[in-house]
């Protein structure tokens, strides 16, 4: 049966502060996706309504003393056909604005998350290629990460338990070499000393797998 997490808050400090994060881009993404819109809208709704007006004035100017009746329906079609183009162009310039909008709040998003999860991956990267030279034997790597990333107090963790790795190694090595001497100062036969010589030399080539760094 797999296991089911129930807390979903496992790291707090790092979730709520991604949350955050998130939540303040796509409020800004909003804010300059409503702005733009409002704005572009406004002054199309301005130009298409300032020619309308144009239209429908130039229509109550004809005098029907000096035109004929079928001039006026033509003057009629003509001032209709001519709003009409006017409220196309407004659908026209409000559909733009819209995908114009879309397109910058689509940018907008990549680009910050891209800044947000370099700052997740990289660490991730780094920790998974020193995990992988621990997997080596070497010692003495450590995780080096800048203050804006994320995951610094696991480097830490590893960094530390990589030191106190190196250390042990490190004293077990320190020790092995004292019990080598011991061994040639010990007044035992030589088949003994032998066998205990080849056990001392077995450890000594598993260390040599470790890559440490001396004290």
């Amino acid at each position: 049966m797999a296991f089911k997490r129930k807390n979903y808050m496992v790291k707090r400090s790092f979730q709520v502060r991604l949350m955050l994060r998130i939540f303040s881009v796509i409020a800004i993404i909003i804010a300059l996706l409503t702005g733009s819109l409002f704005i572009v809208n406004e002054l199309s709704f301005k130009t298409a309504k300032g020619a309308i007006v144009k239209h429908i004035e130039s229509l109550n100017e004809i005098n029907p003393v000096d035109v004929g009746p079928t001039d006026i329906l033509k003057r009629t079609a003509m001032v209709g056909q001519n709003v009409r183009i006017a409220v196309d162009n407004l659908r026209g310039n409000m559909v733009k604005a819209f995908i114009a909008s879309l397109v910058l709040a689509l940018l907008l998003t990549g680009t910050v998350f891209l800044l947000i999860s370099h700052r997740i991956a990289g660490p991730v990267y780094r920790i998974e290629k020193s995990l992988q030279a621990l997997e080596q034997g070497d010692l003495t790597m450590r995780v080096y990460l800048r203050d804006q990333d994320e995951f610094k107090d696991l480097g830490d963790i590893f960094n530390s338990m990589t030191a106190s790795l190196n250390d042990k190694v490190n004293r077990i090595q320190q020790t092995i070499i004292q019990l080598q001497i011991d061994v040639e100062k010990e007044n035992i036969d030589a088949e003994a000393k032998r066998r205990l010589i080849d056990r001392v030399s077995s450890l000594e080539n598993l260390l040599k797998q470790f890559k440490i760094t001396y004290t």
